[in-house]
């Protein structure tokens, strides 16, 4: 999906593809409100497309909305915002299914429809003689782009394959840290959730300092330096013996962690041309969903062999993934 709404966001526009996401989360909030099993599994599959199509288009219009000097501290900002906004967001969902389920859904729809009106409010980041181009003429440009991809060595590529293998590598543990936590260190569900919440705010903020170095130090070696500290720090996290252990070796890898996630989306809308930045940023989100869903079955199956085993190959994959866009880098030292 996000390939799709990337692809639309080229041909109408990023704003259209926003507000058409936009409804689909209305409408998908809608159907929670019938409390039918069907009606629930509908409103599952529509958030996701909604999610999915957005995507793409929404980094392609934040990247597209200030100069290149502060890209990566806008894509960080956005980064740190959508990562914090899930620690509050569990509990106060929390709270309001104790009182009433209705209430939950009530809000949560009314959430969606302020943000479908304050949508409507952004501006076109894609200029009307871009967007005036018709389907063919659009699809004849792909091919070429394509053309030149599939031929290899553009740094695109490189980056894409590169974001593919990290994100394949860090959830061949990620999904399994609870199991980790309950099964091994005996972590009751709260003390779990306290991990967690020390995680995401270590992710959340260092995602903003690893903006500032991208667009002060350079894009490529901020990823570069993320995913040799990532491959170092993450095999630590099976060495912890208590909660205060996990807390801190988990919280320093998502630090880690964190400060390359805007280097890496600011490579892409770098190396992409304005009329096919939402098609590479689409891509982006789909190869690391892939990733994410390869890694975590293929992670079960380490898990189950040996715990060690998993953590071990997962740290070697990252640094392969390091490797990688370092050759690369001595090559290009522009972005």
């Amino acid at each position: 999906m996000p390939v799709l709404g990337g692809f639309l966001s080229d041909l109408i526009g990023r704003k259209a593809v926003i507000l058409l996401a936009s409804m689909f989360f209305v409408v998908s909030h809608c159907a929670l409100m019938i409390f039918n099993p069907l009606a629930v599994a509908t409103a599952y599959i529509l958030a996701h497309v909604a999610s999915g199509i957005g995507s793409g288009a929404s980094l392609a219009l934040i990247s597209e909305s200030t100069d290149r000097s502060y890209r990566a501290r806008t894509l960080a900002l956005h980064y740190s915002l959508t990562t914090l906004a899930g620690i509050p967001g569990p509990l106060i969902g929390g709270l309001l299914s104790t009182s009433s389920r209705s209430l939950l859904f009530i809000t949560v729809l009314a959430l969606s429809i302020i943000a479908l009106i304050l949508r409507i409010f952004l501006r076109e980041t894609i200029r009307r003689e871009k967007l005036s181009r018709s389907l063919l003429s659009y699809i004849n440009d792909l091919k070429n782009h394509f053309a030149i991809l599939l031929r290899g060595g553009t740094l695109l590529q490189i980056v894409l394959i590169v974001a593919f293998i990290y994100y394949t590598a860090v959830n061949l543990i990620l999904p399994y840290i609870p199991v980790f936590a309950r099964e091994v260190l005996k972590l009751s569900y709260f003390e779990i959730g306290l991990v967690y919440t020390c995680a995401m705010l270590a992710l959340g903020i260092s995602s903003l300092y690893g903006g500032y170095l991208a667009d002060k130090v350079g894009r490529l070696r901020i990823l570069q330096l993320s995913l040799l500290f990532t491959s170092l720090t993450l095999p630590l996290i099976v060495t912890s013996k208590s909660l205060t252990h996990l807390i801190a070796t988990f919280t320093i890898f998502c630090g880690v962690a964190g400060i390359g996630v805007p280097a890496l989306r600011a490579v892409v809308a770098d190396i992409a041309r304005s009329e096919e930045r939402g098609l590479a940023l689409g891509s982006l989100v789909s190869t690391m969903n892939t990733a994410s869903a390869i890694g975590a079955l293929i992670g079960g199956i380490l898990y189950n062999i040996a715990i060690h085993l998993d953590f071990t190959i997962a740290s070697l994959i990252v640094l392969s993934a390091a490797i990688i866009i370092t050759i690369k880098g001595k090559l290009t030292h522009s972005i």
